[in-house]
C-alpha cells in the first residue's frame, strides 16, 4: 500500500479515536455531573424535611391525626417524595403512597451509569409535648434522573449521529480525491516511462482540478519537448553517419593513392616517401577516429532503448580470447580468475572494452606485464587490468574518461589514438548497469577497473 493511501486511510481512523476519546471525556463529565446532580438532591431533601416538620408539628401537637393524613394525602400530587409519619413506636400514622409497598432496601438502581440506592432516605424525630413522632421520607432517584437520563441519551445520540454524518463525508471526501488521484498519477507516470499518447484528464474535484490542469500542461510542454529531443536525437544520428560516411569515402582514396605510391619507390624521393608516410599514418587515425566515433553512437543509442543484443557468454574465455589475438610487442600479458563466470550481455561491446584497456596499458604505460584480473562476487563481477609503469598524475584521473581526453597529448597523437578509448570503456560498462575505475601511483603502477552487476540471469 502506498504512503498516499496509508495517510488517506488513516484519516478517518484517527477522526474516529479523537472522537472516541471526546465521547469517554463527556461519558466521564456526564457521570461526575449525575453524582453531584444526586448529592444536591439530598441536601434538597433535608431542607424539605425541616419544611415537612415545621407544617405537621402543629397538627401533631393538638393529636389531630387526620388532619397529618389528609396533608400527606394531599401532597401527593405534588411532589414524588413519598411522606411518611410514624408514631414512637414506629406504627404508621400517614402515607402519601399508601397501599404502595415499600421498597427493598438492597435493590440497586440499574438504568444509572454505575449502580445506585434505589432510593434516597431522610427521617427525623419530632417532639409534641410528651409524644414522639417520626417523620420519613423518600423519593426514587429513578424519577430524579429519568428526565435528566433522558436528556442525556438525546444529547448523546446526537452527537452520535453527527460523528457518523461527519465520517462518512471524510470517507467519500478521501474517496473524492484518491480516485482522481490515482488516476493522475498513473498517467503521469505512463509518461514518465515514454507513453506520450497518454492525454492527463483533468477531474471535476474542485480540489484537484487546480494539480491537474498544471500537471495536464506541464505533461503538453514536456511532450513537446521529448519531441524535440527525439528529432535532434535522429538529425544527430543521421548526420554523424552522413558526415563519417562522406569523410571515410576520401580517406580511403587517399589511403590507396599512398599505398600504390610507396609501392613504387622508385617514382619517388626520399622526402615525397616521408610526405607520404605521414599521410599514411594521418589516414589511419582518422579512420580510426570516425570508427570510434561510430562505436560511441552506436552504445550511446542503446542505452536508450532496448535493443542491446544481450546474450549469455562466458567471460574467462572471451578475456582469453581477447589476450590471443593481441598482438603487443615486449609485453606479458597475465590473466587471473576466482571463479568461472557466466554473465548476460554483449560479447562484442565486452571485448572491445577489455581489448582497449589491455592496449592502452601495452601502449603508453612503459610496463613490461599487464596483469588482467577477473573476480567474482556475489552480486558482481570485476575485470581489472594493472600496467607496472609510469603511472597517472592524480589530476588526470577524474577526467581521464571524458571524450579526448589526453594525458599526454603529443604522445598519443604519435602513437594514433583517438581519445576516446576510455570513453567507449566507459559507455559500455554503462550499458551494462555498472561503472568504471581508476587508480593509478605514479611510477608504481596503474589499475584500470569495469564493475558489472550479476542480474538474475547472470551467474
Amino acid at each position: 500500500m502506498k504512503k498516499r493511501d496509508k495517510f488517506l486511510i488513516s484519516m478517518p481512523l484517527y477522526g474516529a479515536v479523537m472522537v472516541l476519546i471526546a465521547v469517554l471525556m463527556a461519558f466521564n463529565h456526564l457521570v461526575d455531573f449525575n453524582t453531584s446532580y444526586m448529592q444536591e438532591e439530598s441536601t434538597e431533601l433535608k431542607i424539605f424535611y425541616k419544611q415537612m416538620e415545621w407544617a405537621l408539628k402543629p397538627y401533631l401537637e393538638k393529636g389531630n391525626l387526620q388532619m397529618v393524613k389528609r396533608y400527606c394525602y394531599d401532597f401527593k400530587e405534588d411532589s414524588d417524595i413519598r411522606i411518611r409519619v410514624l408514631d414512637s413506636n414506629k406504627n404508621l400514622i400517614a402515607d402519601s403512597r399508601e397501599g404502595e409497598k415499600l421498597p427493598d432496601p438492597n435493590v440497586k438502581y440499574s438504568h444509572s451509569f454505575f449502580p445506585r440506592e434505589k432510593y434516597m432516605n431522610y427521617s427525623g424525630e419530632v417532639l409534641t409535648n410528651s409524644t414522639k413522632y417520626y417523620i420519613e421520607l423518600m423519593i426514587s432517584e429513578e424519577s430524579v434522573l429519568k428526565t435528566l437520563l433522558e436528556a442525556q441519551c438525546n444529547i448523546i445520540i446526537f452527537f452520535i449521529s453527527c460523528f457518523i454524518f461527519l465520517l462518512l463525508c471524510l470517507i467519500f471526501i478521501v474517496l473524492k480525491i484518491q480516485i482522481p488521484f490515482n488516476n493522475l498519477q498513473k498517467q503521469v507516470i505512463s509518461i514518465a516511462k515514454g507513453d506520450l499518447q497518454t492525454d492527463i484528464e483533468v477531474p471535476e474535484s474542485r480540489i484537484l482540478y487546480e494539480l491537474a490542469s498544471a500537471v495536464s500542461v506541464m505533461a503538453q510542454k514536456l511532450k513537446k519537448q521529448i519531441i524535440r529531443l527525439r528529432q535532434l536525437e535522429e538529425f544527430r544520428k543521421d548526420f554523424i553517419a552522413n558526415v563519417s560516411h562522406e569523410v571515410k569515402t576520401p580517406l580511403t582514396a587517399i589511403s590507396s593513392a599512398v599505398e600504390l605510391i610507396e609501392s613504387k619507390k622508385s617514382l619517388a624521393d626520399k622526402e615525397s616517401l616521408q610526405c607520404l608516410d605521414i599521410l599514411g599514418f594521418q589516414a589511419i587515425r582518422l579512420n580510426n577516429l570516425i570508427n570510434d566515433i561510430l562505436t560511441l553512437s552506436k552504445i550511446e543509442d542503446r542505452q536508450t532503448n532496448d535493443e542491446k543484443h544481450f546474450d549469455y557468454f562466458n567471460v574467462n574465455e572471451l578475456i582469453l580470447n581477447v589476450i590471443h589475438h593481441l598482438n603487443i610487442d615486449s609485453v606479458k600479458i597475465n590473466f587471473l580468475s576466482n571463479a568461472d563466470v557466466e554473465f548476460y550481455g554483449n560479447d562484442q561491446l565486452l571485448e572491445q572494452a577489455v581489448s582497449n584497456l589491455i592496449v592502452n596499458a601495452g601502449k603508453y604505460s612503459h610496463s613490461e606485464t599487464v596483469d588482467v584480473k577477473l573476480t567474482k562476487f556475489d552480486d558482481q563481477i570485476r575485470i581489472d587490468v594493472t600496467d607496472y609503469g609510469i603511472g597517472i598524475a592524480s589530476e588526470h584521473l577524474d577526467r581521464i574518461f571524458e571524450r579526448f581526453y589526453r594525458v599526454d597529448k603529443a604522445r598519443s597523437r604519435a602513437t594514433g589514438g583517438t581519445g576516446l578509448g576510455l570513453a567507449i570503456v566507459k559507455n559500455i560498462a554503462i550499458l551494462h548497469g555498472g561503472t568504471v575505475e581508476v587508480k593509478s601511483e605514479q611510477g608504481l603502477e596503474t589499475t584500470f577497473s569495469i564493475i558489472l552487476p550479476l542480474n538474475k540471469i547472470s551467474g
